[in-house]
């Protein structure tokens, strides 16, 4: 496992790949969420993360809380992977991370996706909630974040795990939350749109306005589960995002 800047490699191709698959991470998580995609790729397809900052391997750097300083970091990071076609991949947070990277890509006449994927957030032009999360005290910060349905039962009932994974939450909640979608032209990529059809974190309109952002198809998918459907679908998940090169 190579981590350089903000990229963690989980599978190497000898030679050349013939697709790269780069995923981007929720609220509170890590590059790591992706390490056993490694399993259901078909050959060829190489697979790499995008850790922020302030966690696993780049710990001892401090929180982003800017989403222009995290885009620029990843693009500029991005250049020695302009040779291969690629495609990105988002969760929630992650989905308007790899989003605004796309048009960070475009602006700087890069290579640009073969497809986006965005999955369990609504198109960015809608806002994430009503109430701003991150100012909450820690008590009601943990209530709010259970509908998420994504903190581990294990963490939840373990204080101290709890108290180690509280300022990345929080960190990544400014993050999202303090996120202005700035109206751009639509994209030169297709989009493909996951959700979980018991996700009450999105709406329909929310998923459906994603076709607003490209010119090209913008397909839906919908899978049985909550917000974080993609584990308990994981290989159904990873067999469509492949099939799409």
């Amino acid at each position: 496992m190579l981590n350089k800047n903000c990229f963690v490699r989980y599978k190497a191709i000898i030679g050349k790949p013939k697709l790269r698959l780069f995923c981007f991470h929720h609220s509170g998580g890590a590059a790591s969420f992706f390490a056993d995609w490694i399993k259901f790729l078909p050959v060829g397809v190489e697979l790499l993360a995008i850790q922020l900052s302030g966690r696993e391997g780049r710990g001892c750097d401090g929180f982003a809380n800017d989403m222009n300083i995290v885009v620029k970091e990843v693009v500029n990071g991005f250049y020695e992977f302009q040779e291969v076609p690629f495609i990105f991949f988002g969760h929630s947070m992650g989905s308007i991370v790899a989003f605004e990277c796309t048009n960070e890509l475009r602006k700087n006449q890069m290579l640009m996706p073969y497809y986006l994927v965005v999955s369990g957030r609504n198109a960015p032009q809608f806002s994430y909630g009503e109430e701003l999360l991150h100012l909450l005290p820690d008590e009601l910060f943990l209530k709010n974040l259970l509908k998420y349905d994504g903190i581990p039962d294990e963490v939840l009932k373990n204080e101290e795990l709890l108290q180690l994974l509280l300022p990345r939450l929080r960190a990544d909640f400014i993050l999202i939350e303090n996120y202005q979608y700035r109206e751009s032209l639509p994209l030169e990529c297709p989009i493909y749109v996951l959700g979980g059809s018991d996700d009450y974190t999105v709406t329909q309109d929310g998923l459906v306005a994603w076709q607003n952002h490209t010119t090209k198809n913008c397909k839906l998918t919908l899978f049985p589960g909550g917000h974080f459907f993609i584990n308990n679908n994981k290989k159904d998940v990873i067999k469509l995002i492949a099939s799409l090169y």
